[in-house]
């Protein structure tokens, strides 16, 4: 079963590094077409380490041994949005609807807990929006990283699920501080925190007992 998994994954991200590019291209010329007063035309230039460390970190989070193919599953999802916010800072429609589809129809779970949790986990990065566009008129967390929330908040315990985008934010903080970022792509910061809390959620109970 490793062998095919390693395959798969592998497979996926390989294929998203390689038609990113593309996928970049025709979206950008389809806003262009609509929208004239799109000036810059750069070119999207796909980034290989970024790729190969999502690559790493879903393998290693399936030959862990402790976690379930179909989280396995939505891991990988999460490193595809990852990747492609990091390289682009967007995450496509059908990476959105995809990640919502697959947590809803494999994750078979508390639903109404799952449901709480979907909406708890959307507070922080609302509230966040909120404040700051009575502060200067503007968001500081994009409309596509929050859309894709809900579907990880379906796998998070609701009592975890505000503290998860809490701590992903304050991480991407300090990051642009470090390297004197303007914008920092959010949903790499939050896959991460998902991964370590799903890595550790087992004696999370225990550790705040």
């Amino acid at each position: 079963m490793t062998p095919i998994i390693i395959t798969i994954v592998v497979s996926i991200m390989g294929a998203i590094y390689v038609i990113l590019p593309l996928l970049y291209s025709n979206a950008r010329n389809s806003v262009i077409e609509q929208i004239t007063a799109l000036e810059s035309n750069e070119i999207l230039q796909p980034q290989p380490l970024a790729c190969l460390v999502w690559m790493v970190l879903v393998i290693a989070f399936w030959l862990s041994g402790t976690h379930s193919l179909v989280l396995c599953g939505f891991v990988l999802i999460l490193a595809v949005a990852a990747y492609i916010d990091k390289v682009c800072e967007w995450v496509p429609d059908w990476v959105i609807y995809g990640a919502l589809w697959y947590s809803v129809a494999f994750h078979h779970t508390n639903v109404n807990q799952s449901l709480i949790s979907s909406g708890l986990i959307l507070v922080f990065p609302l509230l966040l929006n909120f404040v700051e566009w009575l502060r200067n008129k503007k968001y500081l967390i994009a409309s596509g990283d929050i859309y894709l929330l809900p579907s990880i908040g379906w796998w998070v315990q609701p009592e975890y699920a505000f503290a998860l985008c809490g701590v992903a934010y304050l991480l991407a903080c300090v990051v642009g501080k470090v390297f004197k970022t303007v914008t920092v792509p959010f949903i790499p910061f939050l896959s991460l925190i998902f991964i370590a809390y799903k890595t550790f959620e087992g004696v999370m109970p225990y550790a705040f007992s």
